[in-house]
């Protein structure tokens, strides 16, 4: 969590440096700060939702047109497509956060290549 707010301080730091040193570029930065915002606050909701109808897509098709109906028992089965369904649900917020922070890096590396800060 640490290193998390480490680098939203950084590049919070870059974005108030950008736009201190480049009064007159703010309109053109303002799209660029939106798009880091939502990058920041992503939570990889709506990644993790697509990840988990798949999965119960998946889980129901599996159970149809599995070759042995019943071999197991009902709960085991339960028990077993839920753990699926969730997993599936963990992974896809990982994606969608891990996905934002790529986003977000990329924005910053693509903000000092157009807007380079003198002095660092």
């Amino acid at each position: 969590m640490a290193r998390s707010s480490s680098l939203l301080a950084r590049e919070e730091n870059v974005l108030q440096r950008l736009l201190r040193s480049r009064p007159e570029a703010r309109t053109r930065l303002q799209p660029y700060v939106r798009r880091a915002k939502v990058y920041h606050n992503e939570c990889g909701c709506s990644m993790s939702g697509a990840f988990l109808v798949t999965a119960v897509l998946l889980a129901f098709i599996h159970r149809v047109y599995s070759g042995n109906p019943g071999q197991t028992g009902f709960i085991t089965e339960v028990a077993i497509y839920a753990a699926f369904v969730l997993s599936a649900g963990f992974v896809g917020k990982l994606a969608g956060i891990s996905i934002a922070r790529i986003r977000l890096v990329l924005l910053y590396r693509d903000l000092r290549n157009l807007f380079p800060l003198d002095g660092g």
